[in-house]
Parts: C-alpha cells; sequence; structure tokens
C-alpha cells in the first residue's frame, strides 16, 4: 500500500507540473486573434491533455484495483478465523500432553531415584556403611599373601 500511496503522489505531482507548464505556454487557450491552424492545434493539444489526465487516472484507479484484489486474497473471512482458532486449540492441547507427559516423566524419575535410595540405606543398614566413612579407605589394597596367591 506504501508503494501505492507514493506513486499516486508521484502522479499527481506530474500533473500539477505538467498544468503549470501548459498554462504558461498557453496552449489550451484559444484567442479569436488566433488563425485556423493555431487554434485546431491548440484544440488538439487541450484533447490531448485531457486524453494524459484521464490515462493517469485509469492508471491510478488499476493500481488500487490490484492492490485491493491482492488484499481481498489474503482477507480473513469467518471461516477462515475459526479454523484458525481451531489449529490454536489442536496445538495447546497438544501442547497440553506434551506437559502433561514431561510431568509424569518427572514423578516416574523421582520414584525411580526414591527407590534406588531406599534400596541403598538398606544395603548400606545390610552391609554396616557408616555415611561418614571416607571412600579412599573404602577401596583397600589386597593383602601381599592374596596377590602371590593370584
Amino acid at each position: 500500500m506504501g508503494k501505492i500511496a507514493f506513486d499516486v503522489l508521484e502522479v499527481k505531482r506530474h500533473q500539477r507540473e505538467y498544468a503549470k507548464e501548459q498554462f504558461t505556454k498557453s496552449l489550451h487557450i484559444v484567442h479569436e486573434e488566433d488563425d485556423l491552424s493555431e487554434a485546431i492545434f491548440k484544440l488538439f493539444e487541450q484533447m490531448r491533455l485531457m486524453n494524459d489526465d484521464l490515462k493517469n487516472h485509469l492508471s491510478i484507479q488499476d493500481t488500487k484495483r490490484d492492490a485491493i484484489r491482492e488484499l481481498e486474497r489474503i482477507i480473513m473471512t469467518e471461516d477462515d478465523y475459526k479454523l484458525f482458532l481451531d489449529k490454536i486449540k489442536q496445538q495447546d492441547n497438544t501442547l497440553v500432553e506434551i506437559s502433561q507427559k514431561f510431568a509424569d516423566l518427572s514423578r516416574e524419575a523421582k520414584r525411580i531415584l526414591d527407590n534406588v535410595k531406599e534400596k541403598s540405606e538398606t544395603r548400606k543398614a545390610e552391609h554396616g556403611v557408616v555415611d561418614d566413612a571416607h571412600y579412599n579407605e573404602h577401596h583397600r589394597y589386597l593383602p601381599q599373601g592374596l596377590i602371590n596367591k593370584l
């Protein structure tokens, strides 16, 4: 639409300049002292100017009509809007389902971690592991006698 507005302003500017030019030449004025050929020439020029003006107006109308047709092609109707809303609702439902699945996965992961921790606590209690024990003491070297037997 901006290009159309610019074109319209440009055409109007050309029309003003052309009208000023023709007025200064006085081609559109026929005087009674003019001879027949000059009067015919001025009348012809006057008709040519009118035709040019009409042509310019027609081209502006064509441009506007084309722009309106282009806008009509992309205009949203009530049915299009309903279809659009339906698609948005479908996407919302999909997002809710995905969110629910992530929540379920998080709950399941927490349950698994809780079970692992519970089993770990049970094993610690069975084997007498104390939490404050240093982990580097957990791995002891084999006695030399066992190493020799291996």
